[in-house]
């Protein structure tokens, strides 16, 4: 049965390799910048940030996937108040996927030109290498497939561009990924990363003096794929506990939290029930996160800790 499954396993990775190939996280909207390098430095302060999934937990060979981000403005004398200012990071993925592991290590560039003291844009790249990891031990097939004979390891650049316009309510973002478009070398002759691009929004209403509602958007989409889009909305009681739902199209509806303890930490969690065919043999994702940043909790003007 364990061999069935990770044969089934690797029957939907080799599927997915003409579809969506980005790790997949419900609580993007707390971790801008993994997806979109324009948000590096946006704030005057330092951020760490990871993610953690279990997807379609119960199903051998589901995915695993990790990140961790850092995030810090780059410090430079300003001659005007609306000068220029830029941003830099750092990003840790790590995905298993059946027999397929990937790690990435990159780079994060980004400049901010403040028009008024609450409106921005941005742009960022980001540079890096990925290592691709086959491994043919636990691999079945039914027919001698050239494909699963052996175990084999690449190396290929990644990079990716992105966009975003902020104001005091609300944040506008694009980006593009996977760039370079490499070959998956040895891994079948048609195998290859595709280029992704990504729209997202969000908006925050005042309900009262301590809740707000903020509402997010994520649409994402590449060549042979269906569009992906992810909805969902979380109520924020004064920036130390957030409660919301979700849904992301043809797949699943999403539960979420996140708590703030000792000022500058924040812990989150998240789950997805998932309603696509494949709820049959794994009804559940969990994904959990871990914050810190080193802004003032009660900053005392927009540009000190601007983004919300």
């Amino acid at each position: 049965m364990k061999k069935l499954c990770l044969h089934i396993a690797f029957m939907l990775v080799v599927t997915c390799i003409s579809a969506q190939q980005q790790t997949q996280y419900s609580q993007w909207m707390w971790n801008h910048v993994s997806y979109n390098p324009a948000i590096a430095g946006i704030q005057n302060c330092a951020k760490i940030k990871s993610m953690s999934r279990l997807q379609w937990v119960g199903f051998s060979g589901a995915p695993i996937s990790n990140v961790i981000t850092f995030t810090a403005p780059i410090k430079t004398k300003r001659t005007q108040m609306f000068s220029p200012r830029q941003g830099f990071g750092v990003k840790f993925e790590r995905d298993d996927i059946g027999p397929f592991t990937a790690n990435g290590l990159s780079f994060t560039y980004a400049v901010h030109f403040n028009f008024t003291q609450e409106t921005r844009i941005s742009f960022g790249v980001n540079v890096g290498a990925k290592q691709m990891t086959f491994s043919n031990k636990n691999i079945t097939s039914y027919q001698a497939d050239p494909a699963t004979q052996k175990s084999s390891t690449f190396y290929t650049p990644i990079a990716s561009l992105g966009a975003w316009w902020d104001g005091k309510n609300y944040f506008v973002g694009v980006s593009m990924d996977q760039l370079t478009g490499s070959q998956w070398s040895g891994m079948g002759v048609q195998s290859s990363y595709r280029m992704h691009y990504n729209l997202s929004s969000g908006f925050r209403f005042k309900v009262n003096e301590k809740f707000t509602l903020v509402p997010n958007l994520l649409v994402k989409t590449t060549a042979n794929s269906p569009t992906s889009i992810d909805l969902n909305t979380f109520l924020d009681f004064k920036d130390a506990f957030k409660i919301g739902l979700g849904i992301r199209n043809n797949e699943s509806f999403i539960g979420m939290m996140q708590v703030r303890f000792k000022d500058q930490f924040a812990f989150g969690y998240s789950v997805d029930f998932v309603s696509s065919k494949i709820n049959t043999v794994a009804l559940m994702t969990h994904e959990f996160s871990l914050h810190y940043s080193a802004c003032e909790t009660r900053p005392t003007d927009r540009l000190s800790c601007p983004l919300f």
